[in-house]
């Protein structure tokens, strides 16, 4: 055996190894037995690529998280900018849909200050929606909500109509409900129709 193939083979085992553990602790936390698993557990791509195998999970400290790909979707719906704008309601607002808050003297950023706004933004809606959402969610639909809540703003979403479907396991009640939330001052906005839409479609990705 070439020393070449006995590190493959080395580096295969510890591969194998921090997978399963890292599997392991991801089923403990989330609780297999309870139906609806927010945790996207173990993909291989085939029995000899397993230092590529990923173990996701979409929960920290017993609380979900949005995924990358989460951020990304925002990002690309927010659109990044580089000054102070106000967007359709007229708010003041910078990077990717910061709205400057009294106190913050922001005139312009670049792209890794406005993540850092965006990422800070986050965490409180995310910790909005982990206290009001009682159900079980997957990743998408967790990353779908987080998109929302982010654009139309933790009080309306604890109010809404939505809110009330997710917590009475009426999913597909709730994703009927994203469309509700495209108008401004009582009139339709074709970008917020277009968001919620794919908002929708991202919730009830299988």
């Amino acid at each position: 055996m070439t020393k070449r193939n006995r590190n493959y083979i080395l580096e295969t085992i510890i591969a194998s190894a921090i997978c399963f553990g890292a599997y392991s602790v991801c089923k403990y936390l989330n609780n297999e037995s309870e139906g609806r698993s927010p945790i996207k557990k173990y993909t291989m791509k085939n029995e000899q690529d397993n230092k590529n195998s990923m173990v996701l999970c979409s929960r920290q400290n017993g609380q979900y998280t949005i995924s990358k790909r989460g951020i990304e979707i925002i990002k690309r719906f927010e659109g990044f900018r580089e000054r102070v704008y106000y967007d359709v309601g007229g708010k003041a607002t910078i990077g990717y849909g910061h709205l400057i808050k009294k106190g913050e003297n922001y005139e312009r950023v670049n792209e890794k200050e406005a993540e850092r706004l965006l990422r800070e933004d986050l965490k409180v809606v995310e910790g909005a929606i982990n206290k009001y959402v009682k159900v079980k969610l997957k990743q998408e639909e967790y990353d779908a909500l987080v998109s929302l809540v982010y654009n139309i703003g933790i009080n309306n979403f604890k109010r809404s109509t939505l809110l009330q479907k997710l917590n009475k396991e009426d999913y597909n009640g709730a994703a009927n409900e994203f469309n509700r939330w495209k108008n401004v001052n009582g009139k339709t906005i074709k970008g917020l129709e277009n968001r919620r839409e794919e908002e929708r479609r991202l919730f009830q990705s299988k």
